[in-house]
C-alpha cells in the first residue's frame, strides 16, 4: 500500500525523467540539423541574395526551421510544425545552461547580439548630444527641445539633433527574442 504508492510514484518520476531526456536528445538532433541546413551553401546563397532585407532573411530562417520540424515528424499540420518550432526555439529555456543544447543551437553559437553590459536605468555616456522624445511637447517633426543632454538612461527614448553632415541615426535599444 504505502510502499506500492512510493514505488508507483518513483516509477512515474523515472518515466518523466526518461521522457525529458528523450525530448532533450530530440531537441539536440533538431538543432544540429537546423545548424547544418543554415550553414549549407544553398541557404547561405539565399541569405546573400537577401542582402540587407531582414524580413527576407527571417523568412529564410523560418523556412529552414519548418523543414527541420517536418523532417523530425512535426509535419501533419500547421499546429504540429509549430510544436517543432517551439521545441527548437525554446530548447535553451527547457534545458538551461545545457552545453550540448548551447553547442547545437545555431542561434546561440552565431548570435550577433550579446548581453548588454549596461543595466537598465544606468546612465549611458554617448559623447553626442541627445534630445528626449518621450516628454510632452517633443516630436521629431516639430523640432527638438532646447536643452540637449550628454547621457541617457537605458530605456529613454532619445534622438540627436538632425544635421546634414551627421552620420545616420543610431538608436539605442534593449530587447529580447527567445
Amino acid at each position: 500500500t504505502g510502499r506500492a504508492k512510493k514505488r508507483k510514484h518513483r516509477q512515474a518520476l523515472d518515466d518523466a525523467g526518461l521522457k525529458k531526456e528523450a525530448l532533450r536528445q530530440l531537441a539536440i538532433r533538431m538543432l544540429k540539423r537546423d545548424d547544418e541546413l543554415r550553414l549549407s551553401d544553398a541557404t547561405q546563397n539565399k541569405y546573400r541574395a537577401a542582402g540587407d532585407d531582414w524580413t527576407r532573411k527571417y523568412a529564410i530562417t523560418v523556412a529552414v526551421q519548418k523543414k527541420v520540424a517536418q523532417e523530425f515528424g512535426f509535419g501533419d499540420s500547421a499546429a504540429a510544425v509549430e510544436e517543432g518550432l517551439e521545441l527548437m526555439r525554446g530548447a535553451s529555456a527547457l534545458f538551461p545552461n545545457d552545453p550540448e543544447i548551447i553547442n547545437a543551437a545555431h542561434y546561440l553559437r552565431h548570435n550577433i547580439h550579446t548581453t548588454c553590459p549596461i543595466p537598465l536605468g544606468d546612465q549611458v555616456p554617448l559623447g553626442i548630444p541627445l534630445y528626449r522624445l518621450d516628454r510632452p511637447g517633443s516630436t521629431i517633426s516639430g523640432g527638438v527641445p532646447a536643452e540637449p543632454f550628454e547621457a541617457c538612461l537605458l530605456g529613454d527614448i532619445v534622438v540627436r539633433e538632425p544635421s546634414a553632415d551627421a552620420p545616420p541615426l543610431t538608436c539605442l535599444m534593449v530587447g529580447s527574442h527567445t
